[in-house]
């Protein structure tokens, strides 16, 4: 009886096959629409569901409104019988867009569109579970990651960590000799292809409607990537970290306030656009349940897409309400990282959204870490938790 009422709850799901049509091909994802009052969906990565803050069905025209307004982002549609067609546009500065074509069709597999090769192509190999990566894009040159990939029959998944970070809950298939992946989650649309020649992968990376890499990968079970808790320093010999900036209120909150003295801190250098800063502060706010009575203090210092402080707020506010965040949120200024590291003047540079430190009582920083590695990335998670948790734990116990 209560999988019953549950079910009315939830309403009946409805599978939808969509994509963006990027400039690398078909980007697919699953959209997953519930009969409810309100309206609600999702969309589905691998193991991942993110729910859309709105949804909006108007039945005289037929129109739907998917929106995830912590990323500004939302999927523009018209349904006709089982087919949808549209638009997904995300905000990514105070006056630019980006925007791809969106179509849907239901009682389609997902993911169909990563069709099977024709009878001609080429046997591929059993893929291995981890590769060592290079990617390489024109203007900025190369960079390193890890590739780590399984076969769940009929799909594949997998994701690429970087030194900063992980590409989410990637999903796909394994035909012949051809490999693809894509993932959208409200904030990154992502499409990955390879070749394999050998027991090597040739492949394009294409982000949302512009950036484009290449990508070369050979196996490597023992690849290790730069230790992310040593990449970015302070500039000076000042073992401190100030701060000033207005909260969402428009209070000015400082390191020097009496709320911080005293206590362990954890200060997270953050965009509410970030899909890995949302995995952060979930996990904050964990760790802030758990030990805010033992003295630990957390603060988060927003970074946001338009530089409109009105606006920025705005965005931060609903970020924080829809975590659940009960420690404040300050607004520091714009997302651009050269920017940023020049408003905090104390780090030699921001490398990556988030930039997390950790803060001894005496106010000193014992540790800063570049980036995160979200639910995606499966153990590496794991461990990245119980790293932030010994740590915060043998500060706390500190005298």
């Amino acid at each position: 009886m209560a999988l019953f009422f549950m079910f009315l709850l939830l309403g009946e799901p409805e599978s939808w096959h969509a994509e963006f049509a990027s400039p690398g091909g078909p980007l697919p994802f699953e959209l997953v629409v519930l009969d409810t009052q309100p309206r609600r969906a999702y969309v589905r990565n691998a193991d991942e569901q993110v729910y859309f803050d709105e949804v909006q069905f108007d039945p005289a025209n037929q129109q739907w409104l998917f929106r995830f307004g912590a990323y500004d982002s939302e999927i523009q549609a018209v349904q006709a019988g089982n087919q949808m067609t549209g638009k997904w546009v995300k905000r990514t500065s105070a006056s630019t867009w980006t925007s791809l074509p969106f179509s849907a069709q239901r009682m389609l597999q997902p993911r169909a569109r990563f069709a099977e090769p024709n009878a001609s192509s080429v046997a591929g190999s059993p893929l291995a579970e981890r590769y060592r990566v290079t990617f390489h894009h024109v203007e900025e040159g190369d960079s390193s990651a890890i590739f780590e990939v399984y076969q769940d029959q009929p799909r594949l998944i997998g994701t690429f960590l970087t030194p900063t970070g992980d590409y989410r809950f990637l999903e796909g298939k394994h035909y012949g000799n051809q490999l693809f992946l894509s993932c959208f989650d409200g904030g990154h649309a992502f499409l990955f292809t390879a070749t394999q020649v050998g027991d090597q992968l040739q492949g394009d990376f294409w982000s949302s409607d512009k950036w484009h890499e290449t990508w070369q990968a050979e196996p490597d079970a023992k690849a290790q990537l730069e230790d992310d808790m040593g990449m970015t320093h302070l500039r000076r010999d000042d073992p401190y970290f100030p701060f000033s900036f207005p909260d969402l209120e428009g209070n000015v909150c400082s390191d020097s306030d009496p709320a911080f003295q005293n206590k362990v801190r954890v200060i997270s250098l953050f965009g509410s656009w970030c899909p890995n800063c949302n995995d952060e502060h979930r996990f904050l706010s964990e760790l802030d349940q758990k030990y805010r009575k033992r003295g630990l203090a957390i603060i988060g210092i927003g970074f946001e897409v338009t530089g409109d402080p009105e606006r920025d707020r705005q965005a931060l506010t609903k970020f924080k309400k829809r975590i659940g965040l009960e420690y404040p949120l300050l607004l520091a200024g714009a997302k651009d990282k050269s920017l940023a590291t020049e408003v905090i003047g104390n780090l030699d540079r921001i490398r990556a959204y988030p930039t997390t430190l950790f803060i001894d009582r005496a106010g000193k920083v014992r540790a800063i870490h570049s980036g995160f590695s979200g639910p995606g990335t499966g153990s590496h998670y794991r461990e990245l938790q119980n790293r932030f948790t010994h740590l915060i734990e043998q500060l706390l116990n500190e005298n």
